[in-house]
């Protein structure tokens, strides 16, 4: 592909809705409401996602990486970005929609990005748990003080190895 048509393909579009963001120094945290899942996108990851606007191309997203980091980046980068955003669901855009992505493996890319000095995106997440999983209790063997504390809603069973009296457990 010629540098004519990547210069006029685009990248994908970064998703808003349903999102709550927070921005702290170096790094974006990003809770899901739709899928229930927390994000933290390291700051190279951040720039990419932020420049996800459906309209600049890799080449414009690789440029503003470079001017925000203060250091080379390159397109591999911004393709391993999109990647993972894509993976976490913070794009609208389909990647294949795409008009041009190289062909590279994780891997290779990854050992490229280092070799060269270069900031690697990192998007790390946990699925956060639903009301009942948050409020279900102990589990059967913990130490307790009453029933409410246990998901089965019963607190008696002698547990010696409990540190404080009555050292009761969840049965």
């Amino acid at each position: 592909m010629s540098l004519h048509s990547e210069m006029n393909a685009i990248v994908p579009r970064a998703r808003k809705e349903s999102l709550v963001i927070t921005e702290i120094p170096d790094e974006v945290l990003v809770y899901d409401l739709k899928n229930n899942e927390a994000h933290c996108l390291n700051r190279p990851a951040a720039v990419v996602w932020a420049n996800c606007d459906g309209k600049k191309t890799i080449t414009q997203v690789s440029q503003a990486l470079e001017r925000e980091l203060g250091s080379p980046a390159n397109r591999e980068s911004v393709w391993m970005a999109i990647d993972l955003l894509r993976e976490h669901d913070l794009l609208l855009d389909p990647v294949n929609k795409v008009a041009y992505k190289p062909r590279f493996s994780r891997r290779n890319a990854i050992r490229a990005i280092a070799l060269a000095g270069l900031a690697l995106p990192i998007v790390t997440s946990i699925v956060a748990p639903g009301p009942a999983q948050a409020a279900s209790g102990l589990p059967p063997g913990a130490c307790c003080q009453d029933g409410t504390q246990c998901a089965s809603g019963s607190c008696g069973q002698d547990q010696p190895l409990c540190p404080t009296a009555p050292h009761k457990a969840c049965s």
